[in-house]
C-alpha cells in the first residue's frame, strides 16, 4: 500500500512539472501585457521599460528557469492590475469556488443515486424512462444556456432568487443547479447501469432466495458493490468542475471564485495572475487525483492503476 501511494505521488510530481511547463508556454502566447496595461499614448521607451520590468525581454529559457524557481517557492509575483501578490488573490477566491463546487456536487450525488437505483429496480418502466430523459437532458444542455434560463425564470420573472453575486444559501441555488445538472446526468446513468448489473448477479439472486428483505439486498449488497464506479465518477466530476467547467457557471452568475477570476485575468491580460491561477488549480487537481487513487486502493485492494 505504501509503495502504491509513493508511485502515485511520484507520478503526481511529474504531472505538476508538466503543468508548470504548459502554463508558462500558454501565458506567453496570449499576448503582450504592455498592449493592455499601458495607455495608447505610451512611447516606445515606456513599452520597452515595462517589458523589461516584467522580464519578458530576456531569453525564453532564462524566463522559464526564473519562473520555475519562483513557483518552487510559491512566489508568482504581484498581479499587474491589483498590485498585490497573485497567490494571495487566488487563495482569497478559492473558498468561494470550493463552496460552489461542493454544493453543486452534493446536489448531483444526493439526487443521482436514488434516481439511478429506482430506475435499475424497474428497467423499462415509466420511472426508468423519465430518469433516462432527465439524465440525457443533463448531458445535452449547455451550462451557459441553462444558467441564463434559470436567471430569466427565477430571478427576472418570478423574482424569488438572486441572479448573481455571493451571499446566503439563496445565492448558491441557481449556480449550484447549473453546475450540478450535467454531473447529475452522468451519475444517474452510471448508477442505473451499474445497479442493473449488480442486481442480476448470482449473489443477489441467492440473497433474495434466502428471504433477505429487498431493502437490505439493494442497499447492503448491490449498492455497496456498485459504490466504487460511482465514487470514481464523483471524484472525476469534482476534478472536472475544478479544472475549468466552473468557469462558465461563475462567469454567468458573477460568482467571485477562481473561475471568474481567471476569466477576468484573461480579459485584462494579467499574465502573472493567470499563471498563479492555472498553476495553483493544476497542482490542486493533481493532488486530488492522487488522493482519490489512494482512497480507491484502500476501499478495494484489487484496484490497480496504470
Amino acid at each position: 500500500m505504501g509503495r502504491f501511494a509513493l508511485r502515485r505521488a511520484a507520478f503526481g510530481i511529474v504531472v505538476m512539472f508538466l503543468v508548470t511547463v504548459v502554463v508558462f508556454v500558454t501565458t506567453r502566447m496570449i499576448g503582450d501585457p504592455a498592449n493592455t496595461l499601458l495607455p495608447l499614448t505610451a512611447t516606445h521607451e515606456q513599452r520597452v521599460a515595462f517589458t523589461h520590468q516584467l522580464g519578458l525581454d530576456r531569453p525564453i529559457l532564462t524566463q522559464f528557469v526564473h519562473y520555475l524557481g519562483n513557483v518552487s517557492h510559491l512566489d508568482f509575483g504581484n498581479s499587474l492590475l491589483q498590485s498585490r501578490p497573485a497567490l494571495n488573490i487566488v487563495l482569497d477566491r478559492l473558498p468561494n469556488t470550493f463552496e460552489l463546487v461542493g454544493f453543486g456536487l452534493a446536489i448531483a450525488i444526493l439526487f443521482a443515486i436514488p434516481l439511478g437505483v429506482l430506475a435499475a429496480l424497474k428497467p423499462g418502466s415509466l420511472v426508468d424512462k423519465a430518469t433516462v430523459v432527465v439524465s440525457l437532458s443533463g448531458l445535452s444542455v449547455a451550462q451557459v444556456w441553462l444558467g441564463l434560463l434559470l436567471i430569466l425564470v427565477f430571478a427576472a420573472e418570478l423574482k424569488v432568487l438572486p441572479s448573481a453575486g455571493i451571499g446566503g444559501i439563496d445565492h448558491l441555488i441557481l449556480p449550484g443547479l447549473t453546475l450540478a445538472f450535467p454531473a447529475l446526468g452522468r451519475l444517474v446513468m452510471l448508477t442505473r447501469s451499474t445497479m442493473i448489473d449488480e442486481l442480476n448477479t448470482q449473489y443477489v439472486q441467492t440473497a433474495r432466495a434466502k428471504g433477505i428483505p429487498e431493502i437490505r439486498v439493494v442497499g447492503l449488497h448491490a449498492l455497496r458493490n456498485a459504490a466504487i464506479p460511482i465514487l470514481t465518477l464523483s471524484g472525476w466530476e469534482l476534478i472536472r468542475a475544478l479544472a475549468g467547467f466552473s468557469v462558465v457557471v461563475e462567469t454567468v452568475f458573477a460568482w467571485p471564485g477562481v473561475g471568474y477570476l481567471a476569466f477576468q485575468s484573461i480579459q485584462q491580460n494579467d499574465v502573472i495572475l493567470l499563471q498563479a491561477i492555472v498553476t495553483v488549480m493544476g497542482f490542486l487537481i493533481v493532488a486530488i487525483n492522487v488522493g482519490l487513487d489512494v482512497v480507491f486502493k484502500v476501499i478495494d485492494r484489487r484496484v490497480e492503476l496504470a
